[in-house]
């Protein structure tokens, strides 16, 4: 079982978004666990609100299909704000086209996104992942 990671020290609440299935629900459950040091909010897409992405300091998004409709109003939004190289983190089911909209929905944002992505249900090696994220800035 991995340990908790330390976190950067600019690093303080983290946000993580995810489609409300099951599975990914679960990833940022784990993930949440790994980030001990921060504070981490867990939203669906459906309970994202625009005013939960200026406080965070570093982002996660899943999904588990590429352009859900509980991605709607992220999407939206991210293609409007500059978080100025705040660090990102990527997670799907699976890669490919999931991954692809992903990258999209943050590339107007300037983000910096981990070129690794997190494409499992498992949360097996979560923590080297998140670690890599957050130390990319």
């Amino acid at each position: 079982m991995e340990a908790t990671i330390n976190l950067v020290s600019s690093i303080k609440r983290i946000l993580v978004v995810h489609d409300g299935t099951a599975d990914l629900e679960k990833v940022a459950e784990e993930l949440k666990k790994k980030c001990s040091d921060a504070s981490v909010v867990i939203r669906s897409g459906e309970d994202f609100s625009a005013t939960d992405l200026l406080p965070a300091d570093a982002f996660f998004f899943g999904c588990s299909s590429p352009k859900p409709a509980s991605f709607a109003e992220l999407e939206r939004v991210l293609k409007g704000i500059n978080l100025a190289g705040k660090p990102c983190g990527l997670f799907a089911l699976a890669g490919g086209k999931t991954i692809m909209y992903l990258r999209s929905i943050v590339e107007d944002a300037d983000l910096a996104v981990n070129s690794a992505t997190h494409v499992s249900a498992s949360v097996e090696n979560l923590g080297a992942w998140v670690s890599e994220t957050l130390k990319g800035r």
